[in-house]
């Protein structure tokens, strides 16, 4: 009997033995797969996707990182990942400086290819767990940004050049958005208004009207209708502006709508030009010429009567 019972233990424990044995042989079978899935999902992303070890060494090499790096999968291997890219993580190990930060960290770093040209890449570090949540390694996505970066530089250069064309100018430029907030506002437009491009911050269409104008509303609703919502154009002539510090000044100006490629409005460029001297002048001068007028008037009518007077005095001498 005990013989018997021994055989049947032993049976059991053999039997549980295959059972544990085959789930773990499904177990790795599944696991397998799915890292035979990943992998293939990683090498059908065109970007070049990484995963290393807290040291740098580098485990996961796909085929965006062979085309992007010119390293094979086996070059990749024997490399550390600071070989490739620029990574400084100060006294911190990459697990932890990446563990950091509250979801994936973001940088742009210097990249080295295999032939040692460098560009400009744009890199996410996201953290690999295991299923207890200890840290297993470091996930890294890599795109060369280099073009991009050249038309980033391009535009920057372009603003700049835009803003110093505008507050060069010697007429009073501004640009609104299609909300109507004040995203330009030249240096000549400060002189004109007396108000600073400090002072404007938080300020759009409507409130700067009701400060600088006598009747806002018929101005801003102009602007609004006719060149934000119907991209028509629309002139300003002798319009009074209220200075700060109590003074008024006298422009002319125009408001034009600003397309973009599929002809939507999508802002509104505005032109001031100061007008308060000539004004003063043209009203000099008006009152000038009618003195002129006067003066002509009584020249005549002296002429006229100094005529009339020559015969009174010849038939009175004779």
């Amino acid at each position: 009997i005990c013989i018997l019972l021994t055989m049947l233990a032993l049976m059991y424990e053999l039997s549980r033995m295959f059972d544990t044995a085959e789930n773990e042989r499904q177990r790795y079978k599944d696991l397998h797969q799915a890292s035979q899935y990943l992998a293939r999902v990683a090498d059908m992303t065109a970007d070049a996707v990484l995963a290393v070890i807290d040291g740098g060494r580098i485990e996961v090499w796909n085929k965006g990182a062979v085309k992007l790096f010119g390293y094979t999968k086996e070059e990749a291997a024997h490399l550390n990942v600071r070989q490739a890219l620029s990574i400084d993580t100060g006294a911190k190990g990459l697990n932890t400086w990446v563990a950091e930060a509250a979801s994936a960290r973001a940088a742009d770093v210097i990249a080295r290819r295999k032939d040692k040209s460098e560009f400009t890449a744009g890199v996410t570090f996201s953290t690999i767990t295991g299923d207890n949540g200890e840290v297993l390694g470091v996930s890294i996505v890599v795109r060369d940004i280099d073009e991009r970066k050249r038309i980033e530089r391009e535009l920057i250069e372009s603003r700049k050049l835009i803003s110093s064309a505008l507050h060069a100018a010697d007429v009073g430029l501004f640009v609104l958005d299609r909300d109507g907030e004040i995203v330009e506002f030249n240096a000549r437009m400060q002189d004109l208004t007396g108000m600073t491009r400090a002072s404007l911050h938080g300020e759009d269409l409507q409130s700067v009207a009701e400060k600088l104008l006598e009747e806002p509303a018929g101005f801003v609703t102009a602007v609004r209708e006719r060149v934000l919502m119907r991209g028509k154009h629309v002139e300003l002539r002798n319009l009074k502006l209220r200075r700060p510090d109590g003074s008024v000044r006298v422009c002319n100006g125009a408001i034009a709508p600003v397309m973009d490629e599929s002809g939507n409005v999508i802002a509104a460029a505005g032109v001031a030009v100061d007008t308060t001297d000539r004004e003063a002048l043209q009203s000099r001068l008006i009152e000038a010429q009618k003195m002129d007028s006067v003066g002509r008037l009584a020249g005549g009518i002296a002429h006229d009567f100094n005529n009339i007077l020559t015969g009174v005095l010849g038939y009175a001498t004779l």
